[in-house]
């Protein structure tokens, strides 16, 4: 992607019992400096619109924090490369 476009990553976290609560933590490249915390909404969803500024590779997880009901669990990794324009 180019320097500075816009991209949205989203996270669900869905489970067989209730609404899972919480945050969901999204990681660049696993840097606790880079590290976002999102609540999740009423569905089980949360957002995150990284900064694509900053040029190269960046490797995104993201991890839900669990709640009395379901454990941590964290994503497969995203890679986004971001470019000059």
């Amino acid at each position: 992607m180019a320097k500075n476009s816009a991209v949205f990553l989203t996270a669900t976290v869905t489970g067989s019992g209730p609404q899972p609560i919480g945050e969901v933590y999204f990681y660049d490249n696993a840097t606790p400096h880079d590290t976002i915390s999102m609540v999740l909404n009423g569905s089980g969803v949360a957002s995150y619109t990284p900064d694509t500024g900053i040029l190269g590779t960046h490797t995104i997880t993201a991890v839900y924090s669990g709640d009395n009901n379901y454990r941590s669990e964290t994503s497969s990794p995203l890679v986004v490369t971001v470019t000059t324009p």
